[in-house]
């Protein structure tokens, strides 16, 4: 769902002109992000185990969570 909403917010603030080119640009650069977050993944679990991924993902959400509590999102 908030691929969707997402992808709706980037066509409705952008020029016609430039639309296609920018939603373009924006599904390109989320596939990178999820291949080389699989490439990174299988790196560390071949190298280490699924529990050093594990802590890595929890160290890189800390930031996340920190920010949250500090706008009161959460």
């Amino acid at each position: 769902a908030s691929v969707s909403a997402g992808a709706a917010l980037l066509t409705s603030s952008t020029d016609i002109s430039v639309r296609p080119l920018v939603q373009g640009l924006s599904d390109l650069s989320m596939s990178a992000a999820g291949a080389m977050g699989g490439l990174i993944a299988g790196v560390v679990v071949s190298m280490w185990s699924f529990g050093a991924l594990t802590a890595l993902a929890a160290l890189a959400a800390i930031p996340v969570v920190l920010t949250a509590l500090g706008t009161g999102v959460m």
